[in-house]
């Protein structure tokens, strides 16, 4: 009897210790007050002005801080350039969420720097958190290379499936400044679609009715999915993409 009993105390202590390492959502409707870049915005609700850390994502810095600082320095890039990436993504933000505007948000308490962190949910019902995502003008935020204890496996895998399409497709800052966005994720790889890579090769020119080509740097690696690696390092190449192949360099 006196084991059944202690059974059923470590039960419920294990249950408990597990639920509480759980973040649960607290759903509320709010209007948009301030966005002040691609992952902070401002909501009021209850009456109360609110500052919401949208969670699972991260975009460039827009603003000086100590944030922008360590990633220019990690992906070897300049200042400006770090602005106007960021810039990018705040104006993308912009054409989804505006003043005034009526939304639901899922809150998930709070960050390290008091913000609550939160989804927020369009009058049309997507998620703007893995809009934003998708189109390319934010990658998969994670600290230390892990995911945040308040977002699931299940969304933190969605996302991750989002970001690697819009990798590939090359959609928003993918296209534009691919190296910069492969750093920030993490990944130091771009992922090209499989096609005979066309690189270092002349300009067309001004006469003919031609395209430009696309100069790229020659890859290293072929994935088993059949899209090309550039990453400079062994090391988490191909991570997303089912393994490497073959490597070139």
């Amino acid at each position: 009897m006196f084991r059944f009993f202690l059974s059923i105390l470590f039960a419920l202590t294990f249950s408990i210790s597990s639920i509480s390492s759980v973040a649960f959502a607290a759903t509320y409707r709010a209007t948009i007050t301030k966005i002040t870049d691609g992952d902070t915005v401002w909501v009021r609700m209850h009456g109360s002005r609110v500052k919401l850390r949208l969670l699972g994502i991260d975009t460039p810095e827009e603003y000086y801080s100590k944030k922008m600082l360590k990633d220019v320095r990690m992906c070897d890039t300049s200042y400006n350039q770090m602005k106007q990436l960021g810039l990018s993504a705040t104006r993308h933000t912009r054409t989804m969420l505006h003043r005034e505007q009526k939304v639901t948000i899922e809150t998930f308490g709070r960050g390290y720097y008091g913000r609550t962190l939160a989804y927020v949910i369009l009058p049309n019902g997507i998620n703007y958190n893995e809009k934003e995502v998708a189109d390319g003008y934010a990658v998969v935020y994670t600290y230390h290379g892990q995911k945040s204890r308040e977002i699931s496996q299940n969304e933190f895998s969605k996302l991750n499936s989002l970001m690697d399409q819009a990798k590939i497709e090359h959609k928003g800052l993918w296209g534009s400044d691919p190296q910069i966005m492969s750093c920030l994720d993490g990944s130091s790889e771009v992922i090209a679609p499989k096609q005979s890579p066309s690189y270092n090769q002349p300009a067309m020119t001004k006469q003919s009715e031609l395209p430009q080509p696309i100069v790229r740097p020659a890859p290293t690696a072929t994935c088993r999915d059949g899209t090309y690696s550039y990453s400079m390092h062994h090391r988490g190449t191909c991570s997303h993409h089912g393994g490497v192949e073959s490597f070139y360099q």
